[in-house]
């Protein structure tokens, strides 16, 4: 199992926008859990605990033998178990007896309360009370591994949380220059290129013109992600292999662009062709 320590510090660029957990704060719970993380979901949290799709360090808590640590919208979790291999990922959809129901989202809603009004000794008192929840109940759930549920990279932990980090990354940075073009902010569209399909031959020479931040790879042999050698520019395939994205913090220049096309016969697009026309 890959710890992701290296493939994060080479996307730390790309990451900036993210908030960050601390080597303490992650102790802090590690002691409350009674359990190191494993080291790729460690170095998430230390990396970028700000994505969207990550439960936040402080609700982490045991539901039985299983950590939930991503939430897959309304339809279920994903978790590592404590009684197996913690590389191997479990989904399950949670389902809790209508009183334990009833009591958990009273606390749940006392929490959303209080954050957003700024009480933080209420926060504190209601999160002490979500700790107590859950140290006495766990959810009658539909527990299926990951690989009979989804393909090979989201079956793992260090292929799943990096597969987590380049897809929030895509979608993030996608809404983003849609944001900034709406408020008039074309430039923003030089920070994000995608290309829909390629040939395996200039797949084969798009390689060649980056470098892996992984030896993770995706179903067709390609690893997982690539930088730029000289440019902060990331390179990604999605889960299927089907489409590219090229994300960066700042505008990509036109050069790149055009050395990619002479050299790969790969054309990136913007999204101005996707945008709604004022």
């Amino acid at each position: 199992m890959y710890s992701l320590k290296e493939e994060f510090e080479k996307m730390r660029p790309f990451l900036s926008n993210y908030s960050r957990c601390t080597e303490e704060e992650v102790e802090f719970h590690e002691k409350r859990l009674n359990y190191r993380l494993p080291e790729p979901l460690r170095n998430f949290y230390l990396n970028a605990s700000g994505i969207g799709v990550l439960r936040p360090l402080e609700l982490l808590h045991w539901d039985g033998d299983y950590l939930c640590y991503f939430s897959d919208g309304d339809s279920g979790d994903v978790a590592i178990c404590r009684t197996d291999d913690p590389s191997i990922l479990y989904y399950f959809e949670e389902e809790l007896d209508e009183d334990d129901d009833i009591e958990y989202y009273d606390v749940e809603d006392k929490m959303e309360k209080c954050e957003k009004s700024g009480d933080r000794e209420g926060y504190q008192q209601a999160l002490q009370e979500y700790y107590k929840f859950w140290d006495t109940h766990s959810t009658k759930k539909k527990q299926t591994k990951m690989e009979e549920y989804w393909g090979m990279i989201c079956s793992r932990l260090d292929s799943g949380c990096l597969f987590n980090v380049l897809y929030s990354l895509n979608e993030d940075k996608e809404w983003w220059v849609r944001e900034e073009c709406r408020k008039g902010n074309t430039d923003a569209l030089n920070q994000y290129y995608f290309y829909l399909d390629y040939s395996q031959e200039g797949q084969e020479k798009l390689k060649k013109m980056f470098v892996p931040i992984t030896e993770i790879e995706t179903e067709d042999g390609s690893k997982m992600a690539y930088v730029h050698p000289t440019e902060e520019v990331l390179l990604f395939w999605d889960l299927q292999g089907s489409g590219l994205s090229l994300i960066s913090n700042k505008e990509i220049s036109s050069d790149l662009i055009e050395d990619i096309s002479n050299t790969t016969g790969i054309d990136f697009c913007t999204l101005k062709s996707y945008l709604p026309n004022k």
